[in-house]
């Protein structure tokens, strides 16, 4: 079974690139990893940084719980998972470790444009360096 992943920061963008990619896994017979990154601020006291650890993670829990409902409808296995590090690191590692054939990923997530600029697009290196198909959802999906 072809493996899918949608890379998910709860981004209107990356909700779109959900929707993709559970729809042509349900086309293609495909099963679905979301992953979510939390990445790790370096800035802080330790204390501070479990803090805010735990504060993105609920957020994207909730973010991810609004998306079960049209996971349960379709037809596809889907996994869900929240990790923690450098963004485009884990999600490389997770399309070489899961054998994963499709990336979905939405063109520019919640640090928006000023991030990208100075540090670069986490889309635009999943692109560059990925073993695999890539689709990079450029439409915000609908509000949610």
């Amino acid at each position: 079974m072809p493996g899918f992943l949608s890379a998910f920061d709860g981004s209107r963008q990356s909700i779109h690139a959900f929707e993709q990619a559970i729809e042509l896994a349900e086309l293609k017979g495909a099963k679905l990893r979301v992953l979510a990154v939390i990445e790790t601020p370096e800035l802080h006291e330790p204390e501070e940084r479990k803090a805010i650890i735990e504060a993105f993670r609920g957020t994207l829990e909730e973010a991810m719980d609004k998306l079960k409902p049209r996971a349960a409808d379709s037809s596809v296995p889907v996994t869900w998972e929240i990790r923690e590090g450098h963004p485009v690191d884990l999600i490389l590692e997770e399309i070489r470790d899961q054998d994963i054939e499709h990336v979905f990923i939405g063109h520019r997530g919640q640090k928006g444009l000023i991030r990208e600029l100075l540090m670069g697009s986490v889309s635009r290196r999943i692109a560059d360096y990925a073993p695999c198909t890539v689709t990079i959802a450029r439409q915000s999906g609908p509000k949610r």
